[in-house]
């Protein structure tokens, strides 16, 4: 993997990410760029809400579109309402220069055969745009874990097909580093680094969105993970996704600073 490059997930860097506008996106570029973040990891209403010119607003300010999030129908199997959910957002992921599209499930129970199948209908749509997917884990849901998200990406059988794989997952599943090792060439996608505290909490799902640790700070073994990611010969784009209110709390130049710095430490070790 390419350690120089490293991207910020713009939701995080905002207290409430549902509230993001067209007002309110641009000092988030301009503290990601002044952080010396490469690129951003955005989701797709956050571009929308950028207006026709999204595209050049992210050139000038001289980030790259590394993933846009995310895909949600495709996991239960109803292939035309995946490619019709899917089209828009390639079509934008196109317009931005982007090559990663993430892809989640959010339902607590999910049929592997079902979702596979909706998987490689949207990597098929994907195939023009020159777009790969990448499947995320959420632990509360039914693709809950590495496992559980490679079987389907391997069942789907497209190329387009690959992961995604957060670092704050891997730790609240108790997935060793060396399970990624195990990986296939080439099917890791996306990465995305944040770290954990010793004890999960009672809620998962807000602690995802709310209580995530700077690199550094919690129970992840970085070296042990990019020693892995490296052993597969995977080359994923990475990005900060440091969903964390003490942080966003202290504003935009100082949330994107921090993770800046703490994903730089652990990078460069």
């Amino acid at each position: 993997m390419d350690r120089r490059r490293l991207a910020v997930c713009l939701a995080t860097l905002a207290e409430d990410p549902f509230a993001l506008d067209g007002e309110s996106l641009p000092a988030l570029l301009e503290a990601a760029a002044a952080a010396g973040f490469d690129g951003v990891s955005a989701w797709s209403f956050h571009a929308h809400a950028l207006g026709p010119r999204a595209a050049c607003r992210f050139t000038e300010a001289g980030l790259e579109v590394v993933a846009l999030e995310a895909l949600v129908t495709w996991g239960a199997g109803d292939e035309a309402a995946a490619v019709e959910e899917a089209a828009p957002v390639f079509d934008l992921a196109s317009a931005l220069g982007c090559r990663v599209v993430a892809a989640v499930c959010l339902d607590p129970v999910v049929d592997e055969a079902a979702a596979a199948a909706g998987l490689a209908a949207v990597c098929r749509a994907a195939r023009p745009h020159d777009i790969r997917l990448a499947v995320e884990f959420l632990p509360w849901t039914g693709i809950g874990d590495l496992a559980t998200a490679r079987r389907i990406v391997e069942a789907a059988g497209e190329p387009e097909a690959g992961l995604c794989v957060d670092t704050w997952h891997l730790a609240r599943t108790a997935t060793p580093p060396a399970a990624l090792a195990d990986l296939p060439a080439g099917q890791m996608t996306y990465l995305q680094l944040a770290d954990a505290a010793p004890e999960p909490p009672e809620s998962l799902e807000h602690e995802a969105m709310h209580g995530r640790l700077l690199p550094g700070e919690g129970t992840v073994d970085f070296a042990a993970v990019l020693a892995a990611v490296d052993a597969t010969g995977a080359a994923p784009v990475t990005a900060a996704e440091i969903f964390a209110d003490e942080v966003a709390r202290q504003g935009p130049s100082v949330a994107a600073r921090r993770m800046y710095e703490t994903c730089r430490a652990v990078l460069d070790t």
